[in-house]
């Protein structure tokens, strides 16, 4: 019994002899060791965050304006030009123009909207400079100006894109077929005409079309579908109509 009791304690000794020196080391080496678990530091209270609110609504743009004066014009044959552009053998484009040209414009400042357009072009007085292709393109397979005498823009609405730009879509009659169109105008000059006295308004616009939708579609497609007409005028202001 006294030598169970004696390896008892000699074993207790040699325990504490290990343990004591290991807590030692891990206390030189900085790791400290606690029974009691860390616990967290606590967060501090946030800030109070600023109140969120709505961007303030963008102002409504102001209205455009076209800077032409409201009332009735008539285009100036004597200076109107309408040119057309088509391609040939996909090689060059080709022009020629329409020299008989009538035209009326009906302007509302305030509201372009409103405003109408009127073009009428004669297929007949056609010009390429070239006498025997112009005898044939008033022929049947062309613009048979036999039976159809002329061509017509009519607008359905114009549109103002800044103060000297519109955009007119209309009604395009050719060989008694009407098709959509869209044509775009910019203005070029205005003021008093120092020979006539009339106040005048010059304007250049571009058409795009497609001359197989007018049923004219001969030598395609050798000659191009696609036809450009731009017309160069003047109208003038006409205060007595």
């Amino acid at each position: 019994m006294d030598k169970q009791r004696l390896l008892s304690g000699v074993m207790i000794l040699g325990l504490l002899g290990w343990v004591v020196p290991a807590s030692a080391q891990y206390a030189e080496s900085g790791v400290m060791m606690s029974a009691d678990p860390v616990q967290p530091a606590p967060l501090a209270d946030a800030p109070n965050a600023p109140p969120i609110t709505a961007p303030e609504a963008a102002p409504a743009p102001a209205p455009i304006t076209v800077t032409l004066p409201s009332g009735h014009y008539v285009l100036d044959p004597k200076h109107t030009s309408v040119i057309f552009k088509i391609s040939h053998l996909g090689f060059s484009n080709f022009t020629g123009r329409f020299d008989r040209v009538e035209g009326t414009l009906d302007f509302v400042a305030d509201a372009p909207q409103q405003s109408k357009l009127d073009i009428t072009i004669y297929p007949n007085s056609i010009d390429t400079n070239v006498p025997e292709l112009d005898e044939d393109l008033r022929g049947g397979n062309w613009f048979d100006t036999v039976h159809y005498q002329m061509a017509n823009l009519r607008s359905t609405m114009i549109q103002p894109i800044d103060n000297k730009s519109v955009r007119v879509t209309g009604a395009f009659n050719l060989r008694g077929t009407t098709r959509p169109v869209v044509m775009d105008v910019t203005l070029v000059g205005q003021g008093k005409n120092p020979v006539t006295g009339d106040y005048s308004a010059g304007f250049t616009g571009t058409i795009l079309l497609k001359r197989g939708e007018y049923g004219i579609a001969n030598l395609e497609p050798m000659v191009g579908d696609d036809v450009t007409i731009q017309v160069d005028t003047e109208f003038d202001l006409k205060t007595d109509q």
